[in-house]
């Protein structure tokens, strides 16, 4: 049996681990990635996606999201009563977790609690009432909703179930029940893996990981072409055009159900964006394929102003919007629209370049186009600037239409950044969720998606694949929700 070894960087600082042939040989595999200096692995205040992928190869899941069909894991199934106000989840048997200790309802129900008061996932359970929810026995426990939620699998716990031993997701070191158990962790100098020999699931291929956080995108670039880094997670289109096609390393792209959709928020709370006619021109006006060629480097998807495509419950009938710029540019001088301001952030990388192209765009047709620019640091900061702003610049994770819907839209929801949720639409969402027939349910969201499409406030451009570039012999890496996951992970033989 192998003595495990604790990797170098995490002594030496910038000083990287084993060359790429001795890792190979101990089954060794090494991220880097993007990370803040002042994380820690609870769950519910990650700040980057650093402790996510920690605890996302530690930790198992009720039911997870695979390309937008759900995926049961710790849960054998999730079954409602009769109108979707209980929910029975019963457990897969013989569960352990890392330290051996059996996994049960109790740690499932405490983990349920503590992410329904989390300040990133509480959201999810606004209509589960955590206090008369109760467990069963040992391997079964009902949720009580205080409405009903036909989408509860979907849109909540596919989102968010994650389990630790007696529900302390906040723990310094977590225990869990995944592929692997945190042998290590360091804010600033990484985090070690190692197999969790307990696992319910078949053993993963991969002895340990080693993932190391670093900011600057060409850093984790050059880790990887240097020899110390198997997999670079999350680059810009730039550096993987330097690496797209260059022998001994390829660039593994998410695929559309786990991109990140890019989109002008068009604010319905000021002018002249209360019009509907002028949020149509606008989006009539834009010229996608531009876009998505110049920002996105080809890396992408067209968007079509409704979040989800790819996905279940996705209305793969809505016809694609067209660019007619002298259509536009007709209706918009009509209304005697001649400038615009918006508002801008690097959140991610292309975000400012979508608007400076946009600006380019307006100009073609004689509007003017203020480009605000803020620091990424500051963006989210200020709501009420958000809020008052014409316009912005923004990106979300694409997810199933119905459960996009709490992260875009709401009343009081402070990232309905298009102030846009008339009655009739919330109206259609209320009965979209309390219904369990699934062809009746599709009816009612293609016509959500429809009348979206028609008024909403979100020009949905493009989507921008998630973009990882690695070692060729590295295959069976997967993604959920954006998150690298290695249990099928393997170092391919030849290659």
């Amino acid at each position: 049996m192998m003595k495990l070894r604790l990797p170098g960087w995490l002594f030496l600082g910038v000083t990287m681990a084993l060359p790429a042939a001795q890792a190979a040989a101990d089954r060794t595999l090494r991220v880097v990635m993007l990370g803040s200096q002042s994380e820690t692995l609870d769950y519910g205040r990650a700040q980057t996606y650093y402790p996510w992928v920690v605890s996302g190869n530690v930790c198992d899941v009720l039911v997870a999201d695979r390309q937008g069909r759900p995926d049961y894991q710790l849960s054998r199934a999730i079954t409602p009563n009769q109108d979707a106000t209980r929910w029975t989840v019963s457990l897969r048997s013989g569960v352990r977790f890392s330290d051996g200790s059996p996994l049960t309802a109790d740690d499932v129900l405490a983990s349920l609690r503590f992410l329904a008061a989390s300040p990133g996932f509480a959201g999810f359970f606004s209509d589960v009432d955590m206090q008369a929810s109760r467990v069963v026995n040992a391997e079964e426990l009902e949720l009580v909703l205080t409405r009903p939620r036909a989408d509860l699998v979907t849109t909540v716990l596919t989102a968010a179930s994650m389990v630790w031993k007696q529900g302390r997701g906040d723990a310094v070191i977590p225990v869990c029940s995944g592929p692997y158990q945190v042998a290590s962790f360091n804010a600033q100098n990484g985090a070690l893996l190692s197999r969790n020999p307990y696992a319910w699931q078949p053993a993963a291929w991969f002895d340990r990981i080693e993932i190391r956080p670093l900011a600057d995108a060409t850093a984790r670039v050059n880790a990887l072409l240097s020899g110390a880094a198997d997999y670079a997670f999350d680059i810009p289109v730039s550096s993987a055009r330097s690496v797209d096609g260059r022998q001994g390393w390829q660039i593994i792209r998410s695929g559309v159900a786990n991109a990140s959709g890019y989109y002008f928020a068009m604010n319905t709370r000021v002018k002249p964006f209360d019009d509907v006619e002028v949020r149509q021109a606008l989006k009539t006006l834009v010229n996608r394929q531009q876009l998505l060629a110049v920002v996105l480097g080809g890396y992408g998807y067209l968007g079509n102003d409704v979040f989800g495509q790819g996905l279940s419950g996705f209305d793969s009938q809505l016809p694609q919007r067209r660019t007619d710029a002298a259509e536009a540019q007709a209706l918009l001088r009509k209304k005697g629209i001649t400038q615009l301001t918006l508002l801008t952030a690097d959140l991610t990388p292309g975000l400012n370049d979508a608007a400076e192209l946009l600006r380019q765009q307006l100009a073609d047709v004689g509007i003017t186009l203020r480009v605000e620019t803020v620091a990424a640091a500051d963006y989210l900061g200020d709501m009420s600037r958000l809020h008052q702003a014409q316009m912005l610049s923004m990106y979300a994770l694409n997810r199933p239409f119905l459960a996009a819907i709490p992260m875009l839209f709401g009343n009081d929801n402070p990232y309905n950044y298009g102030g846009w949720y008339p009655d009739d639409f919330a109206a259609g969402v209320e009965q979209a969720r309390k219904t369990l027939d699934p062809q009746r349910q599709q009816q009612q969201l293609d016509r959500l998606q429809q009348q979206l499409w028609q008024q909403g406030p979100y020009l949905l451009w493009g989507y921008r694949d998630g973009l990882s570039a690695a070692v060729t012999a590295l295959q069976g890496v997967e993604l959920n929700q954006g998150i690298p996951l290695f249990r099928r992970a393997r170092m391919a033989a030849g290659q």
